[in-house]
């Protein structure tokens, strides 16, 4: 975290962008909560990657009308699974770790 992103004015901004997204994207932010919760509340079990069985994968939504059939991805596949839908490559340099839904995966885990 930067310097900026600690200070009242970096939180706040940081804040209204993840208020921005969550209104943009209601039906990410509603099965992304819904796992969590039930991960959290014992319904739903984190798995492993299915790929390569790395442990404490990130859930992936195939169909968000239906929150809690996620197939269980590590951050790296769960990248490249994005990827190859929608038919991009990777930015230049190093992989940007955290964002706002690997925040959102790990708030059960405080």
């Amino acid at each position: 975290m930067d310097a900026y992103a600690r200070t009242p004015e970096g939180r706040e901004a940081g804040n209204a962008a993840k208020r921005r997204w969550a209104k943009a994207n209601y039906a990410k932010k509603k099965a992304t909560v819904a796992v969590n919760n039930a991960i959290r509340d014992g319904r739903l079990i984190r798995g492993d990657c299915e790929v390569c069985g790395k442990p404490l994968a990130q859930g992936h939504h195939d169909d968000y009308s239906k929150p809690l059939e996620v197939r269980w991805l590590c951050p790296e596949h769960h990248a490249a699974h994005h990827r190859e839908r929608q038919g991009s490559q990777p930015p230049p340099g190093p992989p940007v770790r955290g964002g706002y839904i690997t925040f959102l995966h790990n708030l059960d885990e405080r």
